[in-house]
């Protein structure tokens, strides 16, 4: 016995074959940890209303002569503060997120004994990174945000 596909039953099987994938592939994007939909922070509503605290913070480092700049020399993150102010009074945190996976995420305390900051290398996971520091400078706050790839 001989079997005959004419165009309808071609259309069935291509259409069969089409909701197959796309059930496939909602399927592995809803149920694989590999592709985990997390949002970048536990407390997101909580940071939204925050936020213009942040864009002053931010102002308040545009209007800085010289920002903060990131180097990475030798394997080794510097942060370095501008130059014209005391190392001494600045304080604050920097945090780090790791874009692919917030277990990593780490934050440390801004301590200075000049006006660079070096940050431990071995903390680091090869990818994208978003830098967030945040530092006070005589009573006034500031805050520095940049992507960058270690």
């Amino acid at each position: 016995m001989k079997i005959k596909i004419n165009w309808g039953w071609g259309i069935v099987i291509a259409l069969a074959t089409f909701m197959i994938f796309i059930g496939s592939l909602v399927f592995q994007l809803v149920f694989n940890k590999k592709y985990d939909h997390q949002l970048v922070s536990e407390n997101y509503y909580k940071d939204e209303l925050l936020f213009q605290v942040e864009v002053n913070k931010l102002e308040n480092a545009k209007k800085l002569v010289e920002n903060i700049i990131i180097q990475n020399k030798d394997g080794k993150l510097l942060v370095i503060f501008p130059k014209d102010l005391n190392f001494s009074e600045i304080s604050g945190s920097i945090s780090f997120q790791y874009v692919m996976d917030e277990q990593f995420d780490f934050e440390q305390k801004i301590e200075l004994t000049s006006n660079i900051f070096e940050v431990d290398p071995l903390k680091f996971k090869k990818g994208t990174w978003n830098l967030k520091v945040d530092w006070k400078y005589q009573k006034a706050a500031y805050l520095f945000k940049e992507k960058i790839h270690y």
